[in-house]
């Protein structure tokens, strides 16, 4: 199991919110009109470094579904182990 795929697995439920797309926001986004639901799930917390070291130009996916975010460290050196992992699915309500 790679290091992106355990953070995967170990990422929770945080919110889940309603977005209502316009029309016009529709064609600028290239989308369908309507209201859209986004279930965000994460992870934060302490990795080892040689785990945040092989996660440090990951393949994360960004699509217009999903979108993945992720955070290594905080800048200090003392931060190094320090991650946050965010993954946002949208689907459109029927």
């Amino acid at each position: 199991m790679s290091a992106l795929e355990w953070l995967r697995s170990k990422a929770t439920h945080q919110e889940t919110y309603t977005l209502l797309i316009t029309p016009e926001e529709a064609t600028k986004a290239e989308c369908e009109p309507g209201a859209y639901e986004a279930v965000r799930v994460g992870f934060a917390g302490t990795i080892p470094v040689r785990m945040a070291r092989s996660l440090r130009g990951a393949k994360l996916v960004n699509t217009e579904t999903e979108n993945e975010v992720l955070h290594l460290g905080n800048g200090y050196v003392g931060g190094e182990g320090q991650c946050r992992y965010y993954r946002t699915t949208y689907t459109l309500k029927a």
